[in-house]
């Protein structure tokens, strides 16, 4: 499990946004199940979205059910919502690994999901962008809402980079409603490399 770090710029304190980055963003908190530096999460996390791995499902659940004391604080009282692919990407791929994710978690947890939000635009991922192009803000509108928006929602998604995706999905649903919108993922990225500076692994 990642520690409490600010999503943004990592510093320790706890799983919520720091109040200094908090003042040009809009996702409230992240909790990441473990580094993106780890290669053995790169290769689970790569053939599950790519290969649509049905082994690599399983061991992404079983981390999951490993976190489940954490996720069930985390995941309290909310409703989880997946942060979307673009249809053109989801058609590639088979599926939607974040809806998936959504699904898991919310079956381990016994709580409630719900697909609210849809991809308008197509965008590289953020880990295929240099540092330079990452940037907070600059992909505000490539969602749109398509369902009622909850007042506590925890956004679902396997991979956490620069933030700028699912900020733009958080300021999205704020938009429109939300009270609160924290953050869920497999693997965190480091704010410096993408990959992550920490090796780490959800056991």
């Amino acid at each position: 499990m990642v520690g409490g770090l600010c999503p943004f710029c990592e510093s320790k304190g706890s799983w919520r946004t720091c109040q200094s980055c908090h003042r040009e963003t809009f996702l409230d908190g992240l909790m990441a199940l473990t580094w993106y530096a780890d290669p053995a999460v790169r290769r689970v996390l790569t053939t599950w979205k790519y290969v649509g791995d049905q082994a690599a499902e399983e061991v992404v659940r079983c981390w999951i059910r490993q976190k489940a004391d954490h996720l069930d604080r985390w995941c309290r009282d909310v409703v989880i919502v997946p942060v979307p692919l673009h249809k053109r990407k989801c058609r590639a791929r088979g599926f939607d690994q974040a809806q998936v994710m959504a699904q898991m978690v919310a079956q381990e947890m016994g709580g409630e999901w719900a697909n609210i939000l849809s991809r308008v635009r197509f965008t590289l991922p953020q880990a295929q962008r240099g540092g330079g192009e990452r940037m907070v803000g600059d992909l505000d509108d490539i969602f749109e809402v398509v369902g009622e928006v909850p007042d506590h929602i925890v956004l679902c998604d396997d991979v956490f980079t620069s933030g700028a995706t699912m900020d733009a999905a958080a300021k999205c649903l704020k938009d429109h409603g939300a009270k609160e919108v924290r953050g869920l993922v497999i693997a965190k990225g480091s704010v410096d490399h993408g990959t992550g500076s920490h090796v780490g692994s959800p056991a």
